[in-house]
């Protein structure tokens, strides 16, 4: 009987704080990544960017703003903190799950909105 309660696994916690982990450093990443792109954008003189770039660019400088980092370490590590003490058990399926889907969407939503300005310039260039 004990055999087959050992074989049973417990909640995904390890999983969970990878993932929130990863979440993270990509976010942290990408907002250091986009200050390239906003350096060109303001050389450019590109006042009218695409909505969901505006909001990418936003979001990066919040994030490299020292107070904004340090806000979302502390999320971060308050939510891996959680999970590890097993508070979050029980919505930890779900939180996986929401972690998996936000970074399956934000990567390519973030390559097409802050590179898709670029494309098109250099498209108009071309002809």
């Amino acid at each position: 009987m004990e055999e087959k309660l050992a074989v049973v696994p417990g909640p995904p916690r390890l999983t969970y704080v990878l993932l929130q982990a990863a979440t993270g450093v990509v976010l942290v990443g990408f907002a250091f990544i986009t200050e390239k792109f906003e350096v060109i954008f303001r050389q450019m003189e590109m006042k009218e960017l695409p909505l969901p770039t505006e909001a990418f660019l936003a979001l990066a400088r919040f994030v490299r703003w020292p107070v904004g980092l340090v806000l979302l370490s502390l999320v971060d590590l308050s939510l891996i903190a959680l999970a590890q003490r097993g508070i979050l058990d029980r919505p930890l399926k779900k939180l996986v799950w929401a972690n998996v889907i936000f970074l399956l969407l934000v990567v390519p939503f973030y390559v097409l909105s802050v590179f898709l300005p670029i494309i098109r310039i250099q498209q108009a260039l071309s002809k």
